[in-house]
């Protein structure tokens, strides 16, 4: 709704668009969500690559309220990627990116 801040809750990634839609309807008849939108949402910022799982649980565990939108992604060669948000394109994901990252100006003499 516009002009309304919402809370997001994303549940996680399905193989299709019905995938997900059952899954969500299911959480809505047992009383856990209210009101749910399946939203297709493929980009996010990967912050590092990690050679184990457990390194980058541990380091999403220290992130702790940071952010609340950072999980991982198992990756072809058995790395783990630490990734944070979920965006509809990739301008929006490179729009987050600047704004939570200070560029440093250049000074006097520099």
């Amino acid at each position: 709704m516009k002009g309304k801040l919402f809370e997001r809750l994303v549940i996680g990634r399905f193989a299709t668009w019905d995938d997900a839609f059952r899954h969500a309807n299911e959480l809505q008849q047992t009383d856990i969500i209210d009101q749910f939108s399946v939203l297709r949402l493929p980009f996010s910022v990967e912050l590092a690559q990690y050679p184990q799982r457990d390194h980058a649980l541990r380091v999403l565990d220290h992130l702790g309220t940071l952010t609340h939108s950072a999980h991982t992604r198992q990756r072809a060669d058995g790395s783990v990627s630490l990734q944070l948000g979920a965006f509809e394109t990739a301008d929006e994901a490179r729009h987050y990116i600047a704004s939570v990252i200070e560029v440093p100006k250049a000074g006097p003499g520099i």
